[in-house]
């Protein structure tokens, strides 16, 4: 759920930025790669979830650093690695789009970055929730 409302905030700045972001400033330009990219990783776990669902949770749940758990603490999983990249982007881009532009009013794309920023976030809380550290 907290994966598609990432995909959510990122089809709106997409949409709004699209029309004055190419042939613009760069951080217009910024702007419009910042959502592509997000909305591109969102859409592609979406479709896989959606054509093989199975393989979808079972992919998404796999553990790609083990040595975590040799040391008794949490391994992290793909879904958890895709929620630490959306976080870290979704956390330069709030930084340099709303505080250098071009959304320093607020906006639509303004509140979009920064529930992008938040659903990350809590995408990210969930997947390391109950972990012991």
């Amino acid at each position: 759920m907290l994966l598609r409302c990432v995909g959510i905030a990122s089809l709106v700045l997409l949409l709004h930025t699209q029309n004055f972001a190419l042939g613009g400033t760069p951080r217009n330009t910024y702007a419009l790669a910042a959502a592509g990219v997000s909305l591109g990783l969102v859409a592609a776990l979406a479709l896989h979830g959606l054509l093989k669902p199975t393989d979808a949770a079972d992919f998404l749940g796999t553990h790609v650093c083990s040595c975590a758990l040799k040391r008794g603490k949490g391994a992290w999983s793909v879904e958890a690695c895709v929620a630490l990249f959306l976080s870290a982007w979704w956390g330069a881009a709030a930084a340099v789009l709303t505080f250098f532009g071009p959304f320093v009013g607020t906006s639509n794309p303004y509140f979009a970055t920064w529930a992008a920023l938040l659903f990350s976030l809590l995408l990210l809380a969930s997947t390391k929730r109950g972990v012991s550290s």
